[in-house]
């Protein structure tokens, strides 16, 4: 299959192999257009914090370490993270670049994407790596390989076949990115739903590069974005510019891009951002995140800076309940299992910072608590990996991390399966997909995780050296 679509006119200059860039370094480019007009950031958030992100930490300091032992033993056969360019500048660690990233040797690194501009979120979709940028853009890597959720070893390269931009999203700093096949395109290529943080919500088509449809938020900064399990609904949320207004959750028909309900708190006393009622059945301040129940299409929860996580049922104006606690600060933050039966929550705090709650009841069921010995955790972004395995990046430590939630095997306190640290910036998106590796003794295939991580204006793109069974 080929890698490429015919009209991509940048697609000769697009792949670098590690050959031929033996020698050149790897840079930060942030924010190197010649055009003075600055980005356009979410308010409270600008290029010089956006290490931390939007409630900031100092980024961690450490000492030059030399990387490349990892790097250089991998003999593995080739994947299709192997060879990757941007078409912008080097992807390509060497040996002359040194940097403080300690992989703990349950990490390989492969290769680095590095953009011009800070990356803001990442996932994968089917053959495509999909990586939304501060400036505006949505760089598309891709090449034949992937299967969605699983890659397959081979020697192809991963190449930047599209951008997605035009005039509206010049320097419009994209917020989320979400995937939906409109009601009888189930056999289709999905469409690629984006936020920026101007209010706008747009539809891509991507092997077209063509914005096929627009929605403007008038008031807001639209933070993030879910899509219903029946691809009919489009929820999206963020933070008002107007405070006299509620915080609210839209509703969009995803064939219409019509308006068919808001959900909001009631009305009630207010004094600041806060309201002083008893019942606090809405959001207050800023939503960072919302999501759809996987398993059930009428409900969705969200959360933000008001330590709350709502519950909301689309037949109702109002949240039907809440977890109270939770404080979170990324559309990353917040996560439902497959199963629809549990919540993982990443709190922009140092304690009770990862918690896992049951869905019907709300209780907390786990809470990932690390030695005091230890660097503390401030997660951005949260993932459930499998069943028993979740995925969380942090600041402060500037950190990747997987951990085992059988609270079965819980000790007094709870140690990494696997750990990156001291990357250039707070990890603010990550996603992974799984690559075919062996059989074991069952005769079932062993996998690996492959991840991207966003962190500052760099994707790493990173193998975990653990062999895990998903069947």
């Amino acid at each position: 299959m080929d890698a490429f679509v015919s009209g991509v006119g940048y697609q000769d200059n697009a792949y670098i192999s590690s050959d031929d860039n033996e020698d050149l370094p790897l840079e930060h480019l942030i924010n190197s257009s010649d055009d003075d007009e600055p980005l356009n950031y979410p308010r409270g958030l600008n290029q010089s914090n956006m290490n931390h992100s939007f409630s900031q930490p100092p980024m961690s300091q450490t000492p030059d370490e030399d990387i490349y032992a990892n790097v250089i033993r991998n003999v593995d056969p080739p994947t299709q993270f192997d060879q990757i360019s941007n078409i912008t500048t080097s992807t390509v660690f060497n040996k002359k670049n040194k940097s403080a990233v300690n992989f703990y040797d349950s990490f390989t690194m492969k290769y680095v994407i590095d953009e011009d501009s800070d990356v803001m979120c990442v996932k994968f979709k089917d053959k495509r790596l999909f990586v939304g940028l501060a400036n505006g853009q949505i760089r598309v890597y891709t090449r034949s390989g992937f299967d969605g959720r699983r890659s397959i070893l081979d020697k192809s390269s991963l190449n930047c076949q599209y951008i997605l931009e035009d005039d509206e999203t010049y320097r419009n700093s994209v917020t989320s990115l979400e995937f939906v096949n409109p009601p009888g395109t189930q056999n289709e290529d999905p469409l690629l739903v984006v936020t920026y943080v101007t209010g706008l919500v747009k539809f891509w088509h991507v092997t077209g590069k063509q914005c096929l449809s627009s929605i403007k938020e008038k008031g807001s900064e639209s933070l993030a974005c879910s899509i219903d399990k029946n691809h009919k609904f489009l929820y999206t949320a963020g933070d008002n510019l107007d405070k006299t207004k509620a915080f609210a959750i839209n509703r969009y028909d995803v064939e219409t891009n019509k308006l068919v309900g808001t959900y909001s708190a009631s009305s009630g006393t207010t004094q600041g951002n806060y309201k002083t009622t008893a019942s606090i059945d809405g959001h207050v301040r800023r939503i960072f995140s919302v999501k759809c129940n996987p398993v059930n299409e009428n409900y969705f929860i969200s959360a933000g800076w008001d330590d709350t996580i709502q519950y909301w049922d689309v037949r109702q104006p109002h949240a039907v309940k809440r977890i109270v606690g939770p404080h979170v600060c990324s559309e990353s933050g917040l996560d439902i299992s497959q199963d629809g039966q549990h919540i993982l929550a990443g709190s922009w705090r140092r304690i009770d910072n990862i918690q896992i709650f049951n869905w019907a009841t709300g209780k907390l069921e786990n809470s990932i608590g690390m030695s005091p010995r230890q660097f503390p955790v401030q997660p951005y972004a949260v993932k459930f990996l499998d069943k028993r395995t979740i995925g969380v990046g942090s600041s402060s430590e500037n950190t990747l991390m997987t951990f085992d939630t059988d609270t079965k095997s819980k000790g007094k306190y709870d140690v990494p399966l696997s750990k990156i640290s001291n990357l250039p910036g707070g990890v603010y998106s990550i996603d992974h997909i799984l690559q075919d590796a062996h059989k074991n003794e069952d005769d079932e295939m062993d996998m690996q995780r492959v991840f991207a991580v966003a962190s500052g204006s760099n994707v790493f793109i990173v193998k975990e050296n653990r062999f895990v069974n998903c069947y």
